[in-house]
């Protein structure tokens, strides 16, 4: 007898849960309300991280790091380069003189 009575209360308890969770189910309004509260907060939640990312990035805070002095290094020397500016100078130089000075050039065909 004690094992009939056991199995007739275990499938009691089962069909209890699943009535309690058809309950559930069937609340469709409430489903609703609860999905519409979690949109509503996770937009503004985001709303929220969209201001404070805008007005960081509008400051210039948020991209901001330390400079480390020990690693500048001067790459160009600049005793070439200013050689090579003056070579170019001149070169700009010396194509004005020619512009403005007509070169007479004997031509070799005649």
């Amino acid at each position: 007898m004690t094992i009939k009575n056991n199995i007739k209360n275990f499938f009691k308890k089962r069909n209890k849960k699943t009535k309690r969770y058809e309950y559930n189910i069937s609340s469709a309004e409430r489903i609703w309300k609860i999905i519409f509260t979690i949109f509503i907060l996770l937009n503004i939640a985001i709303a929220v991280f969209s201001g404070y990312l805008f007005f960081q990035i509008n400051d210039g805070e948020i991209f901001k790091t330390g400079i480390d002095e020990s690693f500048i290094i001067n790459t160009i020397d600049r005793t070439i380069l200013r050689d090579t500016l003056s070579l170019f100078e001149e070169k700009a130089f010396r194509f004005e003189e020619l512009e403005k000075n007509n070169v007479i050039i004997a031509d070799p065909s005649l």
